[in-house]
């Protein structure tokens, strides 16, 4: 995890970005990619709800802005 950045709307709504990297073993070969992981919480009476997860692909110029 690289990047976090959380956004509140109200008191029970929240959105936060992630920036991660993902490594993996292809064919004998590591391989990385990147994402960024948007997740929505909505909050139920004392506890988060996670209502979305999303990733979605980075491109070089990519960046999330604080």
């Amino acid at each position: 995890m690289h990047d976090v950045v959380v956004k509140v709307f109200d008191e029970n709504t929240v959105v936060l970005w992630n920036r991660i990297t993902l490594m993996a073993r292809v064919r004998g070969q590591y391989v990385s990619n990147e994402f960024t992981v948007t997740e929505f919480y909505r909050k139920e009476g004392s506890n988060w709800k996670l209502l979305d997860l999303t990733f979605s692909s980075v491109r070089d110029t990519h960046e999330i802005a604080h």
